[in-house]
């Protein structure tokens, strides 16, 4: 079952646990955000990719529940497969499994281009602002990374939470790294999952709005 809600402010995930590790080793702020309403939730239910969402380089399929992508040498480009979703900040969900993969990221895009993205690979996990296209001035800067021992054929769980300038990722239920750059600091049109390699798996990709934590009442 499948099902996206309209527009509305948004990034991805974490909002709980402890301290995050930068890239310079020092402590960040976590986001103080919190899981608003719903905008999109994919099981992949069908045998065929919903409309929703959009290939734009390598091979994808859907079967029982699982999405599965594979980069095609003569594109020379990661695979990457893509969803619209207007928003600011946002908490985004999903669960991935290398096949084969070298790397897979969790992306977030606007009309300019990119934005920022999770990068995973077996050994590292990374965060990044990333620089919006080829011909733009602006820079691209690392936010974050933390290392990781990620086994091919095993499932995991990845939280990302993006809110305001902040930027966190949560893997398998664990506070795992954040940072912050004003360039993140902006509208999102699209999710995307580019990957590298012979095949990585894909399933149950939740989003929701983020939106401010609210104060324990006493």
């Amino acid at each position: 079952m499948r099902y996206a809600l309209p527009t509305l402010a948004l990034l991805a995930t974490i909002c709980f646990g402890s301290a995050f590790v930068q890239a310079e080793g020092t402590t960040a702020a976590k986001p103080s955000c919190e899981k608003g309403k719903q905008l999109l939730s994919e099981d992949f239910s069908g045998s065929t990719l919903d409309k929703g969402w959009t290939v734009a380089k390598g091979k994808w399929e859907v079967s029982d529940g699982v999405l599965k992508g594979v980069e095609k040498p003569e594109d020379m480009h990661p695979a990457v497969i893509g969803h619209a979703i207007e928003a600011h900040n946002l908490i985004a969900e999903f669960s991935f499994r290398f096949d084969g993969s070298k790397s897979v990221a969790f992306s977030l895009n606007n009309k300019k281009g990119h934005v920022c993205r999770v990068s995973i690979t077996p050994a590292l996990v990374s965060l990044n602002k990333d620089k919006p296209g080829k011909d733009s001035t602006e820079k691209g800067a690392m936010l974050g990374k933390e290392k990781v021992s990620l086994e091919p054929g095993t499932w995991h769980t990845m939280i990302v939470t993006v809110c305001g300038k902040q930027m966190a990722a949560n893997l398998d239920g664990k506070d795992l790294v954040s940072g912050s750059n004003d360039g993140i600091d902006v509208e999102k049109t699209s999710i995307r999952f580019p990957t590298s390699g012979t095949g990585v798996s894909i399933k149950q990709v939740r989003v929701w709005e983020a939106v401010p934590q609210k104060t324990a009442s006493k």
